[in-house]
């Protein structure tokens, strides 16, 4: 049995993502994230996955100073936060 606690609107907030993108040098990526955008918040890498937590209006920006650093972008996958923590309840 999973309980998640916290505020109600900030979970039910459709502009508060959970966004995977697979790129071709994950490490590096992560390093542009942070350096250039604090308030996103890199999650886990994994294989060449990143999963971050970031708000929808970050996104275009993000992966344009991803793009114009070299780094190739192959899929972007994003659901809202209140999905990704049902998928982690139910997989359990």
């Amino acid at each position: 049995k999973s309980i998640i606690e916290g505020d109600v609107s900030q979970l039910l907030n459709a502009e508060e993502l959970v966004v995977n993108i697979e790129v071709d040098r994950p490490d590096q990526c992560a390093i542009i994230i942070r350096q250039n955008f604090p308030k996103v918040q890199v999650q886990e890498i994994k294989n060449n996955h990143l999963m971050i937590a970031t708000d929808k209006n970050t996104i275009p920006a993000l992966t344009r100073s991803i793009a114009e650093q070299g780094i190739q972008i192959f899929a972007i996958e994003s659901k809202r936060k209140l999905e990704d923590y049902f998928i982690k309840i139910v997989s359990n």
